[in-house]
Order: C-alpha cells, then structure tokens, then sequence
C-alpha cells in the first residue's frame, strides 16, 4: 500500500514538472498540443519497459523512483528556463 502512495506522488511530481516544462516551452495552445506527444512518449515507454522488466512488486518502487527523477529533471530545467523576461512574455 505504501509503494502504491509512492508512486502516486512521484507520478504526480513527474506531471507537475512536465506540465511546467511544456507551459514555458510552449507559447500557444496549438504548440502546447504538438509538443505534448513529445513529454509523453518517454514516460509511456519508461513505464512499459519497467513493467516488463521489474519482477514482483518491486515495479512499484522502481517506477516511483524512475518517475520522480524525471519529475526532479523536468522541473530543473524548467525553473533553469524561467527567467524574468520569459515569465513576462
């Protein structure tokens, strides 16, 4: 029960930081959808490979791990991109 909160958290902070990182990316809404495909594909393909791959319940921690280091990741280079000019713009 407790890796199943884990990974609810860390799926949550990957979203966070993604959504975060195709906001700044994106200016429009027409880009946001293009682009969108882009920030989905590696959390899809991280997942399906971490199921096939990770025994038992094990998947369950090395996904949440997986997750929240991408959610980490994405969110640096988002607060790295913010900049006073481009949040005004």
């Amino acid at each position: 029960m407790l890796s199943a909160l884990l990974l609810l958290l860390s799926a949550l902070t990957a979203s966070i930081g993604v959504s975060l990182l195709l906001a700044l990316v994106a200016r429009d809404f027409r880009t946001a959808n293009n682009l969108n495909g882009v920030f989905v594909l590696p959390t899809t393909t991280v997942t399906g490979i971490c199921v096939r791959l990770v025994p038992g319940l094990w998947r369950f921690l090395v996904l949440a791990v997986l997750l929240l280091a991408m959610g980490a990741v994405a969110s640096w280079i988002a607060l790295r991109w913010l900049t006073f000019e481009r949040y005004l713009s």
